[in-house]
């Protein structure tokens, strides 16, 4: 038989399909990077055009390199070209997510992570990890194994990730759509934004003096922005109204600069419907507590044009009003 003709003890080739196996699931990952970065091109050339050029490149190379290994004539310098994307790519969001880019408006700035980013960056994780093996020498079935294992284990947790509810980012909570048609029902009741007959005499009268503090202070431009910074000191925000864009994923930063270190300064930064109706108003974005010294980040989809409040949930007469157009 024609197995007998084998050495003995030796080792079968790797059989040619696992090499399709991995070569077709870099071009899925590779497409399905492509495709996130092209969801949020448009909200980076808003944001700085030199960010939206880059996202604009980024698609364009991840799509050609996907067709490029889709193709009979693909060569390990193929491979490795798509691996060396990858891997930067994965290097430029390390360092945006944890010190901030060197560059830019928002210049040594941590950005928080989101939900499209950390999928991205997984796939292209994934795309590198499936094709090491193309350029390595012979990685054997344990290699093999063990790959295809990360690559299960790795896509379940892409999968379980997208599926949850929208309240994943790390410093704040959206609503999903924006529209208020979906809501943690334990932030619905929260307390109506104008202060007469809702606080104490001190806390109306604290509310008093913010507004007239801001009111001395020069408000900040009245263009929607996508990126703001909301400043906390002295028990009071810094602005009375922000204007943000409509339906678009916005950043919004407290900056938490009271002096003293203390439990009772800390502060947070929520956006809620405007509504007479308490039980009716609804969360638009929960941020969480910022200590003293700390800066918060709130990323949400931004709701339909429209006047909304924002406040401190710790030190409820801090608040103001929030337009989105």
């Amino acid at each position: 038989m024609p197995e007998r003709n084998h050495p003995l003890g030796a080792a079968d080739p790797e059989p040619a399909n696992w090499q399709e196996v991995l070569r077709w699931t870099a071009v899925a990952t590779l497409a399905g990077s492509a495709s996130i970065h092209a969801s949020v091109t448009a909200d980076h050339f808003e944001e700085w055009a030199a960010e939206g050029v880059f996202f604009l490149l980024l698609q364009v190379v991840e799509m050609v390199l996907a067709l490029a290994i889709a193709g009979r004539r693909a060569t390990p310098t193929t491979y490795k070209a798509a691996i060396v994307a990858s891997v930067a790519t994965i290097g430029v969001w390390a360092m945006s997510r944890t010190v901030g880019m060197p560059i830019g408006p928002d210049a040594w700035t941590a950005e928080p992570v989101g939900r499209s980013d950390a999928i991205s960056t997984l796939l292209e994780l994934m795309t590198a990890a499936v094709l090491v093996p193309l350029v390595a020498p012979r990685p054997g079935r344990v290699a093999i194994t063990a790959l295809m294992v990360g690559l299960f284990v790795g896509t379940s947790g892409a999968t379980a990730f997208a599926l949850q509810s929208s309240e994943i980012e790390p410093h704040g909570h959206g609503d999903g759509d924006g529209d208020g048609e979906r809501v943690d029902p334990r932030n619905v009741v929260v307390t109506p934004p104008l202060p007469t007959g809702q606080f104490t005499v001190k806390h109306a009268r604290l509310a008093q003096a913010c507004a007239a503090r801001v009111r001395n202070a020069a408000e900040a431009d009245s263009r929607p922005v996508t990126k703001l910074n909301v400043t906390a000191r002295n028990f009071c925000f810094d602005r009375s109204t922000i204007v943000m864009r409509a339906r678009k994923s916005v950043l919004l930063r407290l900056v938490n600069a009271e002096r003293t270190k203390s439990m009772a300064r800390a502060h947070s930064l929520s956006v809620y419907t405007a509504t007479p109706n308490t039980a009716a108003r609804l969360t638009m974005a929960y941020g969480d507590p910022v200590r003293a010294g700390a800066t918060g980040a709130l990323r949400f989809k931004s709701p339909r044009p429209g006047s909304y409040f924002f406040q401190c949930d710790i030190h409820r007469w801090m608040r103001g009003v929030a337009v989105f157009r």
